[in-house]
């Protein structure tokens, strides 16, 4: 990471209520030191946490997807004939895509991004 020289101060008095919200806010952040938050919050109004598990999930089942269809692809080149069970799959892993990508919209919407 570049070095960064930062030589502007900005000062705030707050109450201990004040105080003691920030810092909640602030290790609920995932930060490493408040002056980032506080850096973050002036500048953004937000610190969005990011959980990529969701992604990685459809990640995966994209993959499973085009294993599939790549499967079906080299059996029906070699009978001539594509079976049912393989298109059912295919539509049900497709479905559990849909569903991850819906679920990843609606937590954007919710942020108002």
């Amino acid at each position: 990471m570049q070095n960064i020289n930062r030589s502007k101060r900005f000062y705030f008095r707050a109450t201990e209520e004040e105080a003691a919200f920030i810092k909640g806010k602030f290790k609920a952040s995932g930060l490493s030191n408040l002056s980032d938050y506080l850096r973050k919050m002036s500048m953004l109004g937000y610190i969005l946490q990011f959980d990529d598990d969701e992604l990685k999930k459809m990640q995966i089942t994209m993959s499973n997807i085009a294993n599939n269809i790549n499967q079906i692809a080299r059996r029906s080149n070699s009978t001539g004939n594509i079976y049912t069970e393989d298109i059912e799959e295919i539509k049900e892993v497709l479905n559990k895509l849909w569903q991850s990508q819906a679920y990843i919209q609606s937590m954007l919407h919710k942020l108002n991004l």
